[in-house]
């Protein structure tokens, strides 16, 4: 288990890291849209290509402009559960490289005080080398 090799400053610092993150992403809907870099990345992942556009250069929901006549325009309930899919997986990427992150600092004390395994060389490998 990752938290095992964890401080408990270490776990502590996770979980404030954590909680701010949870803080940041709570919106209520209609600020999600408006907001226009959410807004773009959702429509960005509903379909491939070049599909969207925004009239006048004006990016809120009002203003999306259909390129491709196989869409149509998301509903905005459609809009915010792509937008909170996002937030959902840029929150998970944010843990896992701060619990990865403490991880490697452990495993280098273990490595400057001569006390390390076979294991933990390998671990540091794979999180220096993201595999």
């Amino acid at each position: 288990m990752i938290f095992k090799t964890l401080t408990i400053a270490g776990m502590f610092a996770i979980a404030g890291a954590v909680l701010f993150i949870n803080q940041a992403s709570v919106m209520a809907d209609e600020e999600r849209i408006e907001n226009s870099e959410h807004l773009i990345s959702a429509l960005a992942e509903l379909h491939p290509g070049q599909w969207f556009g925004f009239k006048n250069g004006i990016q809120t929901y009002e203003n999306i402009e259909i390129y491709d006549s196989q869409y149509s325009i998301p509903t905005k309930s459609e809009l915010v559960s792509q937008i909170e899919k996002i937030v959902a997986r840029k929150n998970t990427e944010a843990i896992t490289d701060m619990v990865l992150e403490g991880e490697r600092k452990n495993i280098e004390g273990r490595l400057k005080t001569g006390t390390y395994t076979d294991s933990d060389i390998v671990r540091y490998l794979r999180i220096l080398g993201d595999f």
